[in-house]
């Protein structure tokens, strides 16, 4: 397995062919025009508006026709013929368009690492082993009949919610692999994640479901679940006598794959004594656990349990390990106080103040609470200072700073990509808000400032990262949702015609 060196963003977006443009154009003008039809119809007929929950559903009705906005549309898609272009040419997009060129050429399969922006090249044969590999370790071949039964339930439920008309059958998108290349054994030992891209698109409503459910809890017994990397920096700064505590980490070990049904159901019950909870959305969220994955025109299932599988990739996973997670999380307030304890999915970190032989008792009673759920943990106790997301605690100091593996370097994408330009011009002070955050003050900024200098300077920018203060109030004004129907037409640098 060879390493396949880019040495700039992946984010990076090429310059788009002018046919290529003019189809994403269309594409877009046709969009609008189909959005702004079902606006002013609306508006004109407001009788005729469904107040169902359609969950982000699109119609397949066929979109009314406006006469009042038949001049304005033929104007809308006169701009697509009137189109005109400047000279544009850079040496950026030029190794663009050849690395472009040399991966399409390329007879082997480029696999990305699961936690880097590191790529690999591996050959069809290996790669395909690979992947089987990885699907017969936990997944045995099911038959076609089973998705078709559980497409059958799928169809059910859209009928109860009314939006037969509006959800796809489940999708059939093969299985692939992510390279751990962060691990210890690497590269003498490859081990991969298996990513499960196929979707029932059921998930989108027991996604909505599960948020307002955990969030819910969240309200309710104020666990610190942590959504982001602000939100345990801010968990942080409230520890009193810092120096006085170390820190107590653990780590779930695949969570998502670890989580069986009786887990899920005991999370479910143990909800309901915060939020209503019907039986019809409990039905919906476990049928969503009936997955399937697909690799070189054959299907596969769970060994253990067919019917059962928080999958990564599907559409409500992250929910799911949510909501258990905040169901683990009140049995672990039982033995560490709330205050001290944290979840940001499968990453735990406490403080605790104790001696080395409570702690050894404390770190049982974790691993304990978590095997009687089917689960296991890494666990590092009685540490000063801890790495988490992306930030570095230091309970010695108490201070944060900016966190990175020493074998990542910060990529951004470059001055010449294809992006608007109000983008590139923000990009700056967007790094230099976040690193400001990550740091606990000035001086912890100036010191770890240089390496996403540089890093700014590669993609070709000129500017220094200045420190910016965080703000002391955090009062979020009000604000009302905006009715509008926007227009984002796509970006490209060869066009002269200011489009919007």
């Amino acid at each position: 397995m060879d390493q396949f060196h880019i040495d700039y963003s992946l984010k990076n977006i090429p310059a788009p062919s002018r046919f290529q443009y003019k189809k994403q154009l269309v594409s877009k003008v046709a969009s609008f025009a189909t959005r702004l039809r079902w606006k002013a119809f609306f508006i004109l007929n407001p009788a005729t508006r469904s107040q169902k929950k359609t969950f982000g559903f699109k119609t397949l009705t066929k979109t009314p026709i406006v006469p009042e906005l038949k001049p304005f549309e033929d104007e809308l898609f006169n701009i697509v013929t009137s189109i005109k272009y400047r000279p544009f040419k850079n040496q950026f997009q030029d190794k663009l368009r050849e690395d472009k060129e040399k991966v399409l050429r390329t007879n082997e399969v480029i696999v990305k690492a699961d936690k880097s922006t590191n790529l690999y090249k591996v050959s069809v044969d290996q790669y395909n082993k690979q992947v089987k590999d990885n699907i017969t370790k936990d997944y045995r071949k099911c038959s076609r009949s089973d998705i078709e039964e559980v497409t059958r339930e799928a169809a059910d439920i859209a009928r109860k919610y009314d939006l037969e008309d509006r959800i796809d059958i489940p999708t059939e998108e093969e299985a692939f692999i992510t390279v751990k290349d962060h691990k210890e054994s690497f590269p003498g030992k490859v081990e991969c994640r298996l990513i499960n891209p196929a979707k029932n698109n059921i998930g989108v409503i027991s996604k909505e479901i599960l948020d307002r459910i955990n969030s819910s809890i969240r309200s309710a017994t104020h666990s610190n679940q942590w959504q982001n990397t602000n939100a345990a920096i801010k968990w942080f700064n409230s520890i009193t006598a810092k120096n006085k505590k170390t820190f107590f980490k653990f780590d779930i070990v695949s969570f998502y794959p670890s989580i069986k049904k009786q887990l899920l159901t005991d999370a479910l019950e143990w909800a309901r004594s915060f939020t209503k909870i019907s039986e019809e959305e409990i039905n919906t969220i476990m049928h969503c656990r009936k997955t399937f994955l697909f690799f070189k025109n054959e299907c596969w299932v769970k060994k253990t349990d067919p019917s059962f599988d928080v999958s990564m990739g599907s559409l409500d996973s992250a929910e799911v390990c949510k909501l258990v997670g905040l169901f683990l999380l009140s049995q672990l307030e039982q033995i560490i106080l709330q205050s001290n304890l944290g979840l940001y999915r499968d990453d735990g970190l406490a403080v605790v103040e104790l001696p080395g032989p409570e702690i050894e008792k404390l770190r049982k009673k974790v691993i304990n609470i978590f095997s009687k759920h089917n689960l296991k943990i890494t666990t590092q106790v009685n540490i000063k200072v801890t790495d988490f997301l992306d930030v570095l605690f230091d309970l010695q100091n108490g201070l944060h700073r900016p966190y990175k593996k020493a074998t990542s370097n910060p990529i951004y994408i470059h001055k010449d990509s294809n992006h608007p330009a109000h983008v590139k011009k923000e990009l700056p002070l967007m790094i230099a808000r976040r690193i400001s955050d990550l740091s606990s003050n000035h001086e912890v900024f100036t010191t770890e400032v240089a390496v996403y200098n540089n890093a700014l300077m590669t993609a070709g920018y000129n500017s220094n990262l200045q420190y910016t203060e965080k703000p002391t109030c955090t009062v979020r004004k009000r604000t009302r949702k905006k009715n509008v129907v926007w227009f984002n037409p796509p970006w490209n640098d060869e066009v002269s015609t200011n489009i919007a």
